[in-house]
């Protein structure tokens, strides 16, 4: 998961991924991975959020993040990408495979 300003602003936060499972995935771990885009929201740290994460995941996750962070989702990828790393990444959405942050 990604979290970034699309606006001219300099605010820009980066939440660090996770390569947890659905199946090892209870609820007090996904809620701990809601927690940061949670807090950087209240922080206004973002003003849109652009979610990568396994189909499953996103289910789960979603119903963890709240109103308020559901309202700067901008657009959601249900896709398992955890194992690519930062620059795999990176040029998985400047080759335009998904919205580029």
């Amino acid at each position: 998961m990604r979290a970034g300003s699309a606006s001219s602003s300099s605010r820009a936060c980066s939440i660090p991924r996770a390569a947890w499972t659905i199946a090892s995935s209870p609820p007090t771990r996904i809620r701990a991975f809601a927690a940061p885009p949670v807090k950087a929201r209240t922080e206004q740290r973002y003003d849109e959020l652009v979610i990568v994460a396994a189909p499953k995941f996103l289910g789960a996750l979603r119903g963890e993040l709240g109103k308020e962070v559901e309202k700067l989702v901008v657009e959601e990828l249900p896709k398992d990408l955890s194992w690519l790393n930062e620059r795999q990444l990176e040029g998985y959405f400047a080759k335009g495979s998904g919205r580029a942050p």
